[in-house]
């Protein structure tokens, strides 16, 4: 089981998104930035940086923040959404940390799609929706 703190920013929405996908159960803790909660002792308890999302992993008394971090960790634990060969993962890895800050927003739904579908050029289609959302060409990424 897994405990997510979280607020709704673009880093916190990506780890509901990858248990989501996974298929796993866990619970959901809002952490409210806006009136300060990450600054209570209890959560600084769990991040000292102060900063959602956190992953709780209960079963291994395990605890880790930065949501690239923890999609990596909940990816490799369970054996999904990256791929096992080297150059397709070195590829998906490059793709997902090329996003720039402009298009947080979504990054959520990319980081999944690049895992989930390193092979079927998830770069393209992230370039396509955000080009019918009004982005410039300039955000888009080559694998």
């Amino acid at each position: 089981m897994y405990d997510v703190y979280a607020f709704a920013t673009p880093n916190s929405v990506e780890v509901p998104i990858a248990l989501e996908e996974l298929g796993l159960k866990y619970a959901l803790h809002p952490v409210n930035v806006k009136k300060g909660e990450q600054k209570h002792a209890d959560f600084i308890a769990l991040n000292p940086n102060g900063k959602v999302p956190v992953l709780r992993d209960s079963e291994r008394d395990f605890t880790l923040s930065e949501s690239a971090a923890i999609l990596v960790y909940l990816a490799e634990r369970h054996g999904a959404l990256l791929a096992q060969d080297p150059l397709t993962r070195a590829r998906t890895s490059s793709s997902c940390s090329r996003m720039p800050p402009a298009s947080a927003r979504l990054s959520g739904k990319r980081v999944i799609s690049c895992a989930s579908h390193p092979l079927k050029r998830p770069d393209m289609r992230w370039t396509a929706l955000h080009r019918r959302r009004g982005g410039s060409s300039a955000f888009s990424t080559q694998c």
